[in-house]
């Protein structure tokens, strides 16, 4: 009779190597450090430091991916965090059921099935990722691809960089320096799923086709820490009491526009009263 699976024994030998890691990068002076920080056993710990394989790695040929494949995935996963695109947990189960696939690639044909594979469980993933603790579970904040796409490093630089010159050229103080930004909140937006990514790279955004402006949200903030009340435009052609709720701030201002856009003379009327 097989042994019984541990549940608990990908999230402890996460913890593991999470802790090893702490002792690479400085995080903890030693492994008395480290276990005594943690609750991990020195012992288990100096033994891992020496050399000794865990369980999983020492069963390797009783897992569904190989080390190496396993490592693949795990880079996949991480350039895809790089780029704000995270894998869901399914897209990670699917892609290691491609790895397998690949294997067969001229063994199997279509009149003859020599080599089958049985597939992936639904807790797959999450021995997966605590065999890797680099990797965690979030639900991502949403960013419109196109963001995504038309930003790099050379278009910020030559930004700040011109900024930077007309601040300095005509002395140009805090005070008198207004960050304005026009954004559209879509009703009935799904939320974010989750994702997996690695929780070294500080991306939490996750991209998203785009949206539908139904209410256009008009903010303005100082350079020195003050602000300008927002102004909220309605797609609608009259503005209908029962849309604002009785708690809404007294000093925010509110219009409508047919197409629920701002124009020249919503912002005219809106820095009029509000500088």
């Amino acid at each position: 009779m097989a042994r019984r699976k541990d549940p608990n024994a990908a999230s402890w030998e996460g913890e593991i190597e999470e802790t090893l890691l702490g002792i690479k990068s400085g995080l903890y002076k030693s492994s008395r450090h480290a276990a005594r920080e943690t609750g991990i056993s020195r012992t288990v710990l100096d033994s891992r430091r020496s050399g000794t394989q865990p369980r999983n790695k020492a069963h390797e040929d009783q897992q569904l991916l190989t080390h190496a494949e396993e490592r693949e995935l795990f880079e996949w996963i991480t350039r895809l965090t790089r780029v704000n695109y995270p894998a869901r947990p399914s897209m990670v189960r699917y892609m290691a059921e491609h790895v397998r696939r690949q294997r067969v690639i001229g063994i199997n044909d279509q009149n003859n099935q020599h080599v089958h594979y049985e597939p992936i469980g639904l807790q797959w993933v999450s021995r997966f990722m605590g065999r890797h603790p680099e990797l965690q579970t979030i639900i991502p904040r949403l960013i419109e691809a196109a963001r995504v796409r038309d930003t790099s490093v050379q278009a910020l630089q030559g930004w700040f960089e011109s900024i930077s010159a007309a601040i300095a050229e005509y002395n140009i103080q805090p005070e008198n320096m207004y960050n304005m930004d026009e954004s559209g909140f879509a009703i009935g937006t799904i939320e974010a799923s989750k994702v997996i990514i690695n929780k070294y790279i500080r991306e939490r955004y996750q991209a998203q086709p785009g949206r539908q402006e139904w209410v256009t949200s008009v903010e303005c903030i100082c350079a020195d820490s003050t602000y300008i009340p927002p102004l909220l435009i309605f797609r609608a052609e009259n503005i209908s009491t029962s849309w604002i709720p009785n708690n809404f701030p007294n000093d925010w201002r509110i219009s409508c526009n047919s197409k629920g856009w701002t124009s020249n003379q919503h912002g005219i009327e809106w820095l009029c009263k509000m500088f």
